[in-house]
């Protein structure tokens, strides 16, 4: 489900981010790898963790846990044209593997 209220800044048309959301775990897509700020009481579970997920590899690298504390901001390991990235946020109690496998 679209949850635009999870990220401080959605930008517009080639620079969105749009953020969704489902039970336990959030997506952001950073159309081109532009810096997310989230808002921490929008997120999933007691405890998250978060890591990147690179849709032109498949591949995933994981963050740790997250800071719910201060707003935590992500900035993509690229940005640019064709720098699309997405934040996964998973509630830590889950345990979730890496989407695509990760490192």
């Amino acid at each position: 489900m679209p949850d635009p209220a999870l990220v401080t800044e959605t930008y517009d048309k080639d620079q969105c981010i749009v953020a969704m959301r489902g039970d336990p775990y959030a997506l952001v897509y950073s159309a081109q790898g532009k810096q997310i700020t989230l808002r921490p009481e929008r997120l999933p579970g007691l405890a998250t963790t978060a890591a990147w997920h690179n849709p032109r590899t498949g591949q995933s690298t994981a963050l740790g846990a997250v800071d719910r504390k201060i707003p935590p901001v992500f900035t993509p390991p690229s940005r640019g044209r064709s720098s699309n990235w997405v934040l996964v946020l998973d509630a830590a109690a889950q345990k979730f593997a890496p989407i695509g496998g990760g490192r």
